[in-house]
């Protein structure tokens, strides 16, 4: 089975993600971060969440227990979307619920058109 690449340039994402994060504060709910690059080198829009088993403290100074990195490419439809549904607080306390598997969280997004 074949991966699809997502993206080109490693080195340049770890950049991009410190620049944005200098930028401005990325954190959109208590405990919950939102780092995030648009850019060319993305070849596949893609959100990875990851839930800390112990919080770390972000550049805010605030515990964050939950990261959900976003990456999308120049041509985006999919991050509007993703944030949007974020702000329903249903879809993050689904998120935030550490019950949940890895894969039911993939389900519940699936459903809930976040792709």
């Amino acid at each position: 089975m074949r991966t699809k690449k997502r993206v080109t340039s490693s080195s340049h994402l770890t950049e991009d993600f410190l620049s944005r994060e200098k930028m401005g504060n990325t954190i959109i709910d208590a405990g919950v971060a939102l780092p995030h690059v648009k850019a060319s080198y993305i070849t596949s829009n893609t959100a990875i969440i990851f839930r800390l088993d112990h919080p770390i403290i972000w550049h805010s100074g605030e515990q964050i227990t939950i990261v959900i990195a976003l990456m999308v490419g120049e041509v985006d439809l999919f991050s509007d979307r993703f944030i949007a549904k974020l702000a329903d607080e249903s879809v993050l306390a689904r998120i935030k619920d550490v019950a949940l598997a890895a894969g039911e969280i993939r389900e519940f997004l699936e459903k809930e058109e976040i792709r």
